[in-house]
C-alpha cells in the first residue's frame, strides 16, 4: 500500500461561492501510481466524517462545488490513496493511512459599493 498521501496547506479562508480544488500528493512506495482516492470532510473538527467513497481515478484532486457549505463554516479534510496493492495498507484493502488534515473556513466574500464620487 502507498505512503499517506500529502496534502498541502489550504488557505485559511475561501470564497463559499466559488469552487475549492482540492489536490494531493500520492507517496507510492513501490513507485505505482495512483488508481482510487477516498476524500473525506469533517464540519465538525474531526468527530464524525462524510466522504466520497473509495473513488476509482488517477487523479490526485477532487472540487468542492461551490456553495456546498455555508458561510462561516470550518471544514476539516483527509484524503486517502490507493495503488496496485489490493490487500494490506490502513484497512487491509490496499489504501494508504490518512493524509495530515487540512481545515479551511468558508466565508461569503464582502461587496463594497462605493457611493463618491459620483460618475
Amino acid at each position: 500500500a502507498p505512503n499517506a498521501p500529502t496534502l498541502p496547506a489550504f488557505p485559511s479562508f475561501a470564497d463559499k461561492a466559488a469552487d475549492f480544488l482540492i489536490s494531493w500528493t500520492h507517496n507510492p512506495v513501490d513507485t505505482t501510481a495512483q488508481t482510487a482516492f477516498e476524500v473525506q470532510f469533517s464540519t465538525n473538527g474531526g468527530s464524525s466524517w462524510t466522504g466520497t467513497g473509495k473513488v476509482t481515478s488517477t487523479t490526485s484532486s477532487r472540487t468542492v462545488a461551490a456553495n456546498t457549505y455555508a458561510a462561516d463554516v470550518a471544514v476539516t479534510v483527509r484524503v486517502r490513496a490507493w495503488g496496485q496493492a489490493t490487500t494490506g495498507g490502513a484497512d487491509g484493502t490496499g489504501a494508504s493511512a490518512w493524509s495530515t488534515t487540512r481545515t479551511v473556513t468558508f466565508k461569503t466574500r464582502p461587496v463594497a459599493t462605493i457611493l463618491t464620487p459620483a460618475d
